[in-house]
């Protein structure tokens, strides 16, 4: 599983990378004007817009014309026509909305009043009617929090400062949000497949949500080692919170799997390595 050669000359290579990402993206706003708050992109993921500044997803779907495209196709694969899926952490929607298009319904949250207005846009522009949103942060109990967003990588706005080298690079706005928790806010917690991608506040949202944990038949959730630590969750915190519904762990992009049994063994693994993945997990139910 580990990739330390790599990781090593991608650590080197990472602030004059982020340097230059940074100086793209400052130049990129001056010359388009304070005016411009958004560039639209076709992609294989829908018309979308992004900030400006955005040179991550943006950056993906203005280049490449595409984003997590090889991921997004295995979520897919797990949900049908008559699925309820569920998306923490949704962005401008280059996930959500095409897998709203597949499925009956989607229910999204999203914090960053930013993006909020992005992802409500290109709900409006791929004409997308069974996608409810609501501009709010999901946790362990209800109230206002701090949150940090970034223009740079807005997707990695979140509700702790990390002081990464990226946020050394790039300042970060901090501004207060609304939190929920979702065991209060949903009233039927019944979906097929949720999706986290809330940058290190899985743990505490994991809290929050446990009758929809227990009716689910996919969750993906980040693995976040570094945050982790920071944040003084261990991976023994991070299985009880996941709780008993699932019985196997499929580290995406990898032939790497876990069955309950070695969950723990896997998350420790994973930590020593440093390794940041998207887990599957996959409940009882489907496996039988």
């Amino acid at each position: 599983m580990s990739h330390k050669p790599y990781s090593r000359i991608m650590t080197a290579l990472e602030r004059p990378i982020l340097f230059l990402v940074t100086v793209f993206s400052t130049l990129r706003r001056w010359m388009l004007g304070r005016h411009a708050i958004g560039i639209v992109y076709e992609s294989e993921n829908g018309t979308l817009i992004s900030g400006v500044g955005d040179m991550f997803v943006g950056g993906n779907l203005g280049f490449r014309g595409r984003y997590e495209v090889a991921m997004l196709n295995s979520l897919l694969a797990l949900v049908g026509p008559e699925s309820r899926v569920l998306v923490l952490g949704t962005h401008i929607g280059a996930l959500a909305i095409p897998l709203a298009q597949k499925v009956r319904e989607v229910v999204a949250y999203e914090a960053n009043p930013e993006t909020f207005r992005f992802l409500q846009y290109n709900l409006k522009l791929n004409k997308i009617d069974n996608l409810s949103a609501f501009n709010l942060a999901v946790g362990d109990r209800p109230g206002r929090i701090e949150f940090f967003t970034r223009a740079v990588n807005s997707g990695g706005s979140g509700r702790r400062f990390d002081r990464s080298t990226a946020l050394q690079l790039e300042r970060a706005n901090r501004i207060e949000v609304e939190m929920v928790r979702l065991s209060d806010h949903i009233s039927d917690p019944r979906f097929d497949f949720v999706l986290m991608d809330i940058e290190g506040s899985e743990y505490l949202a994991l809290q929050g949500m446990r009758p929809i944990l227990a009716a689910c038949s996919y969750l993906q959730f980040e693995y976040l080692p570094a945050v982790l630590r920071r944040s003084g969750v261990s991976d023994e915190n991070l299985v009880a919170a996941l709780g008993d519904n699932f019985a196997e762990f499929r580290v995406q992009g990898t032939d790497i799997c876990a069955k309950r049994a070695d969950f723990l063994r896997l998350f420790k693994q994973l930590r020593r390595d440093n390794e940041h993945v998207d887990v599957l997990a996959v409940a009882e139910r489907v496996r039988a």
